[in-house]
């Protein structure tokens, strides 16, 4: 199934009544009230998304200044002026103050798109402005689940238990996007912003409806700033389900920033199946010969944490290897495995030669200006450093010479750099004309200049690394949210997700291990383990489902499936190296994963109880394997049974 929306509006038409804007076009109705979108209606379904006018909960326009109260369109005159048949501007302002201070919004049909085109600005008459903010009210949050690629891909429902959420972008809210589902279509807003400009999504909800507010933030520090010019937003309708917007705002990133796609990449990166965590200590490493007897070596990469002869996060940037490490490496490859190393992005420690040189570029907080590190307020804490922004080239060429030496000495195949999320709007303001983001973007160049053929892995997932981390480690989501496919959409062509530096071992804690995987299964994350899982006498029995999973993958080479539909219960679904359709599920046996082939067995052109009595008759074989797991059990007798009405 390819998704493609006709977003072009044959005629489009704004029309001002008092304080209230009409837009109208063949696709959809929008009314404005106060600066804000107050309701919705799409002309391609015939839904209407919003509510009548409520006094609970607002979405504002507002302007913010540091030490005084903002200006609020709310609370303002506006005068709306006509500028075109399908663009007109809002100002917003309070005479009874002065004739400096205002908001202006402006807002045009797209002709080509058909997209809603809302753009924001701002002055005030003193220094301090750092923030322009629009939305949308009265959402139906009875009608609409709430999509968004933040915190690793979720959905806000009605039933969802939150009052007020904010996703920074870049950071949790991984990008400029938000997907509003109704039963038939939906509408969405998204970003074209190309600078990685700070931007927050911020949402609030009661029983009856929920209300988004979309903000952009001048460049820190905001002392100087007297006026604001907010990104671009665009609004628009879509028939289907949350696959049609994101499908578009992938082809955006994909012209945007030219991403490596994974099919770019050697071929050994699609074809992991299991990441396995590990430390360096020169221990006995019988363990990975017995677990090379359980798995395909080739396609498990082995990430070594702590193999530096440093302590964890102490004395960076040194990536001087442990004496041991040679002798690890080796067995590692010989035995056919591939491997990648851990690195910090961002980490400067404060006793290494090089902080003093290099503190005049350590991240300094938005709002205090405060400088910012790991454990930065324990000094007496042993993992303690301080996190230096990429934007300066001094800090680039140090990490760049030092990871190098790593690549020309030992065989390498990928990089971890952690922290390489954190992204600010850092206090320092602009160093060398870079923000903190364009900084991170020139340090993964420079690294894979500098290390032709190794691939790069990062700490969480956004739209400042994506395009160059060919894996990325992801959190597990809040206990109190819902898992959603969306950032794995939006991604996967690039990235391959795995599991976090901090999940739990699978042996000793497997109710820890769990509360990962109940977001990891719905994300499409490789299956992950601690070397420490593995060195058992006997595999625990949820690293022994764990390594059933990872076989799967490998065996089959699954990739995620975004295709075709879904099914209510599907955790996740992916399509085999062959095009059949696998499906992630949970069952009364535990989580697995279900090769959807044709249950007529007997091939005599119906599915009925012919065929259980087919696969029953298979039992303890291969014969009759329905889900790809090497043999034939009740599992694939609940897939026959699946397709009896096909």
């Amino acid at each position: 199934m390819v998704f493609s929306v006709c977003l072009g509006a044959a005629s489009a038409e704004i029309t001002i009544d008092g304080e209230k804007v009409y837009v109208e076009t063949d696709v959809y109705s929008v009314q404005f009230q106060h600066g804000v979108i107050s309701y919705i209606h799409n002309k391609r379904t015939g839904e209407t998304y919003t509510i009548p006018k409520s006094d609970r909960i607002h979405a504002g326009t507002n302007l913010y200044r540091i030490g005084n109260s903002p200006i609020r369109a709310r609370h303002s005159e506006v005068e709306a002026i006509k500028t075109g048949q399908d663009s007109a501007t809002l100002v917003f302002s309070q005479p009874w103050i002065n004739n400096i201070n205002k908001i202006i919004l402006n807002i045009e049909v797209e002709p080509m798109t058909g997209d809603l085109l809302i753009e924001g600005s701002g002055e005030f008459d003193t220094g301090g402005v750092y923030q322009f903010q629009w939305g949308c009210d009265n959402i139906d949050i009875n009608s609409v689940d709430l999509i968004l690629p933040a915190h690793g891909g979720q959905v806000i429902t009605a039933s969802s238990p939150f009052e007020v959420k904010r996703y920074i972008y870049p950071g949790l809210w991984e990008a400029q996007l938000a997907i509003f589902q109704g039963k038939q279509g939906g509408f969405f807003v998204r970003g074209t912003d190309k600078t990685f400009q700070s931007k927050t999504f911020k949402c609030e909800k009661n029983n009856e409806e929920i209300v988004a507010e979309f903000q952009t933030f001048n460049q820190a520090p905001w002392d100087m700033h007297t006026t604001m010019q907010s990104t671009v937003w665009r609004f628009n309708t879509y028939a289907g389900d949350y696959r049609v917007p994101a499908s578009i705002y992938r082809h955006w990133i994909e012209e945007a920033f030219e991403p490596w796609r994974l099919s770019d990449m050697p071929q050994w990166v699609e074809d992991i199946g299991l990441v396995i965590m590990a430390g360096v200590w020169g221990e006995d490493l019988d363990w990975l010969s017995r677990l090379a007897e359980q798995i395909d070596s080739s396609k498990t990469l082995v990430y070594a944490v702590t193999w530096r002869k440093d302590g964890y996060d102490q004395n960076l940037p040194d990536y001087t290897a442990k004496e041991v490490f040679g002798d690890f490496i080796k067995t590692v490859r010989d035995l056919g495995y591939r491997v990648m190393l851990h690195a910090n992005l961002l980490g400067v420690s404060v006793d290494h030669p090089l902080y003093p040189e290099l503190r005049q570029y350590q991240f300094r907080d938005t709002w205090t200006g405060e400088l910012k590190g790991w454990k930065w307020k324990e000094p007496d804490n042993t993992y303690r450093h301080a996190w230096i922004n990429n934007a300066s080239s001094k800090f680039r060429d140090v990490l760049v010479s030092q990871l190098k030496q790593v690549w020309e000495e030992y065989p390498i195949d990928a990089l971890h750099l952690d922290g390489s999320h954190y992204v600010i709007n850092d206090a320092n303001g602009l160093i060398e004309g870079l923000n903190s983001a364009q900084g991170n973007v020139l340090m993964h160049k420079q690294l894979a200049e500098a290390m032709p053929g190794v691939v790069f892995s990062g700490e969480h997932l956004h739209e400042v690394t994506f395009f160059r981390e060919s894996f990325a480690q992801r959190w597990k989501l809040p206990q109190e949210s819902t898992p959603h496919p969306i950032s794995a959409f939006l991604f996967a062509p690039y990235t391959r997700p795995y599991g976090y530096l901090g999940l739990s071992h699978s042996w000793d804690d497997p109710s820890g291990y769990q509360a990962f995987l109940d977001s990891y299964e719905s994300w499409g994350v490789l299956p992950t383990l601690w070397a420490s899982d593995l060195k058992r006498e006997f595999y625990y029995p949820l690293t022994q489902q764990v390594l059933a999973v990872a076989r799967q993958w490998q065996e089959l080479g699954l990739r995620p499936d975004f295709e075709s539909d879904w099914e209510d219960d599907t955790l996740f679904q992916y399509v085999t190296e062959d095009g059949e359709t696998v499906i992630y599920q949970q069952t009364s046996e535990g989580y697995t994963v279900l090769l959807e082939r044709s249950a007529d067995l007997n091939q005599d052109g119906v599915i009925n109880v012919l065929d259980l009595v087919f696969v029953s008759n298979r039992f303890g074989t291969s014969e009759a394997d329905m889900n790809g797991d090497g043999q034939t059990n009740i599992l694939d007798l609940m897939l026959v049974v699946q397709q009896f009405t096909r």
